[in-house]
């Protein structure tokens, strides 16, 4: 009924919703000099890095309590600094990248429930013991435009949802070379893509994708194995990883969520380090002359942040009685993402601008001059973002898509937030800054007017077309488990039933 109500209203609410968007819109800020605009069609090579599972305020406030080797890049680069992903797991947030869809449009990591509707009280069943559906086979990707007008196309990857094990997902069509990293990947980025360019022919501009899972990876050992981590930090190294702590993190320093964030805080500053590294080498050898770089994370972690929240279910039973993990709620700890772009013809510049990954996808082509132009288009060119219209500082992001527990949407606009709990037709309503966090949810007439024609409009963004889940492999079903997804099936027969 609620669902009902929501549509039964919807003539008034745009009426009243053209007024509010006017209301509420972002004020207008200093732009930045014309001379760090990012320029179009100016690049003939694009490097996408995706660092997994490493969320805003770790990855920038390690950079900001000691400079470190990847700071004196970070100046160089253009820095979306309130960039948002469009779901709080992988799969979803790369099909965004790729297709510049939302997952509404491009369909990959949904848990289909055929009995479930929108505020039906029926929860979907979950990535625990169900598997998430593929990319719709009728929606174009980015790599596979330009792999059709002779980019030379590799994914170099430790993500068994994105590497050469992870066709069924639909994630890296359009790659020609594919291939396999472990969980210290990246170390072996370059030398992987330096084999990948050997193979390319010498004019021909390339498209490379890396994705590192440090970051997954290594907080989620056995006890005993972070307490060797750990064992290896310097004094300096651990004061530094305590000062950007999440808030609840490490409220006791010798507990586990603590071990695990001081692990994973250690895993972000290796990446970090790699990173500048690799970009080192590259600009040593004249490859990043003609080459866009873009680094981003396809979503956060949480430690803690909110396991006061009832509504939620954990994601990972590592940290008896705090929430720990991803994929499990659209708050911003999952949501606020690293975004930085190395352009051979642009300056450093930070921009506080609201971006989201599905700005990817358009942005690369028109830089690359790449024919591809999708129907359902959400995405802005991140350019827009560094001298805006007033269009981009009205427009929302949007992100879906829940591992494990009730399926949730959250829409933001400027600073104001809204997480809605599909299955119980729940509401929450944030102001960003004054409550960063996300503790107090205040909602008000307009506020909820504003968002529900804001949720009504990506739900009816959604493609009528069957969804299927994706035909998973047992090598990628175990590797998948090895890192936390589909706790649930046991065999080959179990993943048919679902």
């Amino acid at each position: 009924m609620a669902w009902r109500l929501r549509l039964r209203f919807t003539n008034l609410r745009y009426g009243m919703l053209a007024v509010i968007l006017l209301l509420s819109a972002c004020s207008k800020e200093s732009l930045v000099p014309a001379e760090h605009l990012l320029p179009k069609a100016s690049a003939k090579n694009i490097l996408l890095i995706c660092i997994d599972t490493v969320r805003a305020d770790v990855f920038y406030g390690l950079g900001d309590s000691r400079k470190d080797s990847f700071s004196v890049w970070q100046d160089r680069a253009t820095v979306f600094e309130r960039a948002t992903s469009s779901s709080s797991w992988t799969a979803p947030a790369i099909g965004s990248v790729f297709s510049g869809l939302w997952q509404s449009g491009h369909g990959a990591g949904q848990l289909p429930s055929p009995s479930f509707e929108p505020g039906s009280g029926i929860i979907p069943a979950s990535a625990e013991i169900a598997k998430p559906t593929a990319l719709y086979e009728a929606v174009p990707l980015l790599t596979e435009a330009a792999a059709q007008e002779g980019f030379h196309t590799a994914v170099i990857s430790a993500s068994p949802w994105t590497n050469a094990l992870g066709d069924s997902m639909g994630l890296n069509r359009g790659f020609k070379e594919k291939f396999n990293i472990g969980s210290s990947g990246s170390r072996l980025g370059f030398s992987k893509m330096k084999e990948a360019f050997a193979r390319k022919q010498k004019d021909a501009p390339f498209f490379y994708y890396l994705h590192f899972l440090e970051a997954h990876d290594w907080h989620m050992a056995p006890e005993p194995k972070l307490n060797e981590r750990i064992a290896k930090f310097s004094p300096e190294e651990r004061a530094m990883f305590l000062q950007v702590a999440p808030p609840r993190a490490c409220e006791d320093e010798q507990s586990l969520l603590c071990k695990r964030y001081l692990v994973y805080a250690s895993a972000v500053s290796r990446l970090r380090k790699s990173i500048a590294t690799m970009l080192v080498k590259m600009e040593r050898e004249n490859l990043l002359d003609d080459t866009v770089v873009i680094l981003f994370s396809d979503h956060g972690e949480e430690f803690g942040d909110h396991d006061g929240d009832k509504k939620l279910v954990k994601a990972v039973e590592l940290a008896p009685g705090r929430f720990i993990g991803h994929g499990q709620s659209m708050y911003q700890e999952l949501l606020h993402v690293p975004l930085i772009v190395w352009h051979p013809e642009s300056e450093g510049a930070v921009i506080d601008r609201l971006v989201s990954l599905v700005d990817i996808a358009p942005t690369v082509a028109r830089w690359l001059n790449i024919d591809f132009l999708p129907d359902q288009w959400p995405g802005y060119y991140l350019d827009d973002h560094i001298e805006p219209s007033q269009k981009a500082l009205d427009r929302v992001v949007y992100a879906s898509g829940i591992v494990v527990g009730e399926q949730q949407m959250s829409a933001q606009q400027g600073a104001k937030k809204s997480i809605w709990y599909m299955a119980s037709d729940q509401d929450s309503y944030f102001d960003l800054d004054s409550d960063p966090y996300e503790i107090h949810s205040e909602p008000s007439d307009n506020l909820v007017l504003l968002f529900d024609g804001l949720f009504l409009d990506y739900t009816q963004s959604e493609r009528d077309a069957e969804l299927e889940s994706a035909p998973l492999t047992n090598e990628q079903i175990k590797r998948l488990q090895a890192i936390g997804y589909l706790q649930g099936l046991e065999s080959d027969a179990d993943t048919k039933k679902n």
